[in-house]
């Protein structure tokens, strides 16, 4: 109850918007991303490459690579991304990067944080290939 006023009070004193979409938070105090926008990120999932972390058509091919690195190895090993940069992911972002959304550090952490685990999965996976 003291929750539910309190993020009213700030809500109708302050007015503070989704760093995504600018619409006034419903709940302030629990995240400055509303809902929806969460929502419209799009995670990258599988198949993709176990490279660079594109996404590519099939798992058939034996060590399962996008056209691009198959032509060419990349200077890096691996590499992943936390989701696809755009709508929603981009503008939470740039509210983070350019706008000092601080607020934003701790949910932009979980999403990297996931990335991460697939990346060292994903390594094991290619060390496992090579010896």
């Amino acid at each position: 109850m003291l929750a539910a006023a309190t993020n009213t009070f700030v809500r109708v004193l302050l007015a503070p918007v989704c760093a995504a979409c600018g619409h006034v938070l419903a709940y302030p105090l629990s995240n400055p991303v509303c809902q929806d926008c969460w929502q419209r990120t799009s995670a990258i999932t599988p198949p993709w490459c176990v490279r660079c972390g594109d996404a590519i058509a099939d798992w058939r091919s034996s060590l399962p690579l996008c056209a691009r690195c198959r032509r060419r190895e990349p200077q890096f090993a691996l590499a992943r991304s936390a989701g696809r940069y755009d709508g929603s992911l981009r503008e939470i972002i740039h509210a983070f990067k350019y706008r000092k959304r601080r607020a934003l550090a701790s949910p932009l952490a979980a999403l990297t944080t996931w990335a991460c685990a697939v990346l060292i999965t994903a390594g094991s996976l290619m060390h496992r290939e090579r010896a």
